[in-house]
């Protein structure tokens, strides 16, 4: 005996969103597309490349770092007038700042190694820093540094 396959429920298909109070059932079968035109489309570049656009859809323009906002804000419009819900403007990433010269740490005058070694003996918590002192001044004229 074949199975009775059921017909296509007219129904809109639901899912559930958890907030911090309740949860909602959300429709999602009619739900507004989402369109998203990155910086990497031609469009940017002045290029006549528009993005087709479902009917109804909600549309997200994310332009390349230094586009002129008069370009953003026209093809604001054109997806405005096509038929689009809302269009928004996500901010474009911000390119890394070039280091200068006032970001590099000034130099450390060159030491000696005997000035070093030298500098760490004064810095100890030594009970005899004078004997130490005389001991490592010994060390490094013997080896000659």
């Amino acid at each position: 005996m074949a199975r009775k396959i059921k017909p296509a429920d007219p129904r809109p298909k639901t899912g559930f969103r958890s907030t911090p109070f309740k949860v909602v059932a959300v429709a999602y079968g009619d739900a507004a597309g989402m369109l998203t035109v990155d910086s990497t489309n031609p469009i940017w570049g002045g290029g006549q490349h528009l993005v087709a656009l479902p009917a109804g859809a909600f549309v997200r323009l994310r332009p390349p770092p230094g586009v002129e906002p008069a370009v953003v804000e026209r093809l604001k419009q054109i997806y405005l007038k096509s038929g689009a819900l809302a269009v928004r403007v996500v901010p474009a990433a911000q390119a890394e700042a070039l280091p200068t010269l006032a970001d590099k740490p000034a130099a450390q005058p060159h030491r000696t190694i005997r000035e070093v070694v030298t500098a760490m003996v004064a810095e100890t918590n030594s009970q005899d820093r004078e004997a130490l002192a005389a001991l490592v001044e010994s060390v490094i004229s013997k080896e000659g540094i």
